[in-house]
């Protein structure tokens, strides 16, 4: 599951190895490579203005589904995280978290700031509707410590493990 403002699924064709591998192509080359399975993956909150206006559906051919933020605002957060249990219930889930997933006010530090985010209590709100999902793991990317919520999304993050079937203590223990 990859929370951000962007898809970091864009093509990245050139003959120049800047050009193919760089930060918004991670997941296309990921694809690509078979080093994630894109068919169960899932990309949310991508939205703003983008360079390459086909990278939605760009992202959509290399198998991934995507909720952007546009659908996500219209169909609210509730609905959003029940999707994603649905999508993910039966699987271990790994979480990558980029800071730009918030609005620019909550995270101003980022590489590149993307108007229409969540608020704070959005986002982390957000991040807690999401317990009981299996994640077992993760990341925080763009982070900017003095300046944004990266601490209380790692405390989040954190806390969404305890509730992960796969690594919560047994009960008979």
């Amino acid at each position: 599951m990859h929370l951000d403002a962007h898809t970091d699924t864009y093509a990245g064709d050139g003959n120049r190895e800047y050009m193919r591998f760089n930060v918004a192509t991670t997941f296309t080359r990921a694809a690509e490579e078979g080093v994630i399975d894109a068919e169960a993956s899932i990309h949310v909150g991508a939205r703003g203005s983008v360079a390459d206006r086909t990278v939605f559906e760009h992202t959509r051919s290399k198998g991934y589904t995507l909720i952007d933020g546009d659908e996500m605002f219209k169909d609210g957060f509730a609905v959003t995280a029940a999707r994603l249990k649905d999508h993910l219930e039966d699987r271990s889930v790994y979480l990558c978290f980029d800071m730009d997933f918030f609005d620019p006010p909550c995270a101003p530090g980022v590489c590149n700031l993307t108007w229409g985010g969540t608020s704070a209590r959005e986002g982390l709100g957000f991040l807690r509707s999401l317990a009981g999902l299996n994640i077992v793991s993760g990341d925080i990317n763009t982070v900017s410590p003095p300046h944004d919520l990266a601490s209380t999304v790692t405390l989040e993050i954190l806390t969404l493990f305890c509730f992960a079937k796969d690594l919560a203590p047994s009960r008979d223990a």
